[in-house]
């Protein structure tokens, strides 16, 4: 009786193998019960994807991204890939647009000390590690977690992303190290309900993380520093984003939100030693709410600093509330002359109970006829 072809892939063969240490070392004869559908590892050139379940060499492959790319094809009904420690040079994206219910998971997102699963995309690349683009808005949920990932931005010529992401629903990113983006870090185009918690961004041409037309997302305990963009540039039409205990330094901007961004959540964060403004928000954003943030020492190369600016291009904010922050600045040269100022066509805006002392010219500036400011340290 002959052996169907769909089942045929899991029976153990020698000559799949480079060598018996191969089918010795990774395939005992009594398996463990499975921990993922797929575990990657590196021997030699070549990297590896064990089948979690049966336990032979299902793929195998010079370029990394190819064996990653056949596990994500191959799990049509979702499931885990696991990626053991070691640097993967990534020459093609690794495209995730078919993708539903996957988690990809590394050893450690630990960096320099040899334990981590590092991503890099190789010299010339010139393309994302990670990309999804559904040609419709559909549910994703997939979770990208536990590893470090190299943008090598010097060795790229085009402006591209580390992890993009269009017309999603339910990503989480989480426990990640990004490192050198040649554009965005991380980039949600028309993404809603996505979670980003305990990542850490080091360097981008482009900004950290990047929201265009997103609802409903949560940045939690994230670090940003080092990008010729904002830590966080979050842009039309956005409602309804929570970002808590975000913490943006010496990027051009810590936080820009631009043009009819509604409803954002700014939570104990804390943005520092940026080029221009701490938090910036300008043209038709309407109920930013800014509560217990530190905001110090930004306006690094500016004209004029502030920690706070509420501006408008044209069409008034409004509805936006500062309450309870610390907004200073605590260097011996003070570069941060406000630490909260309303301009232009700007009103109806909130400022209540903030610490505004020792900036470099005054606390609070506003214009609004009918904005409140109240019970603030100046």
């Amino acid at each position: 009786m002959s052996v169907p072809d769909e089942l045929r892939r899991y029976v153990p063969r020698t000559d799949l193998y480079d060598s018996y240490d191969l089918i010795h070392y990774h395939m005992p004869v009594e398996q463990p019960p499975a921990t993922a559908s797929y575990i990657i590892f590196k021997k030699g050139n070549k990297t590896y994807a064990k089948n979690g379940v049966y336990g032979h060499i299902e793929y195998e492959n010079t370029d990394p991204a190819t064996v990653i790319q056949n596990c994500i094809n191959a799990l049509e009904n979702g499931g885990k890939i696991f990626i053991t420690r070691g640097t993967y040079e990534i020459s093609e994206r690794i495209d995730l647009t078919n993708a539903k219910a996957i988690v990809i998971e590394g050893e450690s997102w630990a960096k320099n000390i040899g334990y981590g699963t590092e991503l890099k995309l190789a010299d010339g690349a010139n393309t994302q590690i990670f990309y999804r683009s559904p040609s419709s808005y559909d549910f994703a949920c997939i979770t990208i977690k536990n590893m470090i990932l190299n943008g090598n931005k010097a060795n790229q010529t085009s402006d591209v992303d580390v992890i993009y992401a269009y017309n999603s629903f339910r990503l989480k990113l989480e426990s990640l190290y990004i490192a050198d983006a040649k554009q965005h870090a991380i980039y949600l185009n028309f993404c809603d309900e996505s979670y980003l918690r305990h990542i850490e961004i080091d360097g981008a041409g482009g900004a950290g993380i990047y929201l265009r037309g997103t609802s409903g997302n949560t940045l939690e305990r994230i670090l940003i520093g080092g990008c010729d963009s904002a830590g966080v540039y979050i842009r039309a039409p956005s409602t309804k984003n929570d970002l808590i205990n975000v913490k943006a330094y010496s990027n051009a901007y810590g936080l820009y939100l631009y043009s009819e961004v509604k409803d954002t959540a700014i939570i104990g964060g804390a943005f520092w030693n940026n080029d221009a403004e701490g938090i910036l928000i300008n043209h038709n954003c309407h109920g930013t709410m800014i509560q217990g943030c530190e905001i110090k020492n930004n306006g690094k190369y500016a004209t004029t600093g502030y920690g706070i600016r509420i501006t408008d291009a044209g069409t008034a904010c409004t509805g936006n509330i500062i309450m309870g922050c610390r907004i200073f600045d605590d260097q011996d040269t003070k570069t941060q002359d406000y630490g909260i100022y309303e301009e232009e066509l700007s009103d109806y805006n909130i400022i209540i109970g903030n610490d505004c002392r020792n900036n470099a010219t005054s606390g609070i500036s506003t214009v609004g006829t009918n904005t409140i400011v109240a019970n603030n340290a100046t």
